[in-house]
């Protein structure tokens, strides 16, 4: 999504099938807002958790992830944010909550919090922002940015957050290992496992699993 004209992006999408995303990162952050239909298996550093419609992911810029959509019902919709990393500190720091240690993680609310503060409508209202005065835009993007960071800044501290439901530390070793290799020719299945695991029919039975 090209955000050089505006810091921050609102995208509706739809499947119709079941789709599995690379494993990927970017330079913006992103929040994930699942809509209905589908819930979302999210895998980050060697943990897994199942997204469900009404709550909310937020991955920071350049966390490597991945989503699988299993379509419950005829198509799968959710909302997606993207923010660039200057608008995004830009805006946390006038909210005078500069560099609070969440953002530099995934954090994921939990449905009930998402809905009462009606995040959803808030999203809404960032994507009506295209249609106002040019010259009001990057004003009211901020504010709405504003409310948002305040937002989870307090749900974070009142703990209204949900970990992963699955956790390796076995695949998070390896998937670290990868990265620091990844440019290596000799990096092998075999290699890895000899680096992280007991035996490669281990590290195999482990990443069908994760």
């Amino acid at each position: 999504i090209d955000l050089e004209d505006c810091p921050v992006v609102v995208t509706w999408f739809t499947n119709q099938k079941n789709k599995q995303s690379v494993v990927h990162s970017h330079p913006y952050h992103e929040i994930i807002l699942p809509i209905s239909g589908s819930n979302v298996l999210y895998s980050f550093q060697g943990s897994l958790y199942t997204l469900h419609p009404g709550e909310m992911v937020f991955f920071p810029a350049e966390i490597y992830h991945s989503g699988r959509y299993t379509i419950t019902n005829t198509v799968s919709d959710r909302l997606v944010i993207q923010i660039t990393t200057e608008f995004w500190d830009q805006t946390i720091r006038q909210a005078g909550i500069a560099d609070p240690s969440w953002q530099n993680s995934i954090v994921i609310l939990n449905g009930e919090s998402a809905s009462m503060w009606d995040l959803r409508g808030l999203f809404e209202r960032m994507a009506q922002v295209p249609y106002v005065r040019k010259s009001y835009q990057r004003t009211m993007l901020g504010c709405e940015l504003m409310e948002l960071q305040l937002f989870i800044n307090q749900l974070v501290e009142e703990q209204h957050t949900q970990a992963p439901t699955s956790t390796s530390l076995l695949i998070s070793k390896a998937v670290e290992y990868i990265r620091e290799h990844y440019t290596d020719p000799a990096l092998t299945a075999a290699s890895l496992a000899e680096s992280t695991f007991p035996s490669r029919e281990h590290l195999s039975r482990s990443f069908k699993k994760y």
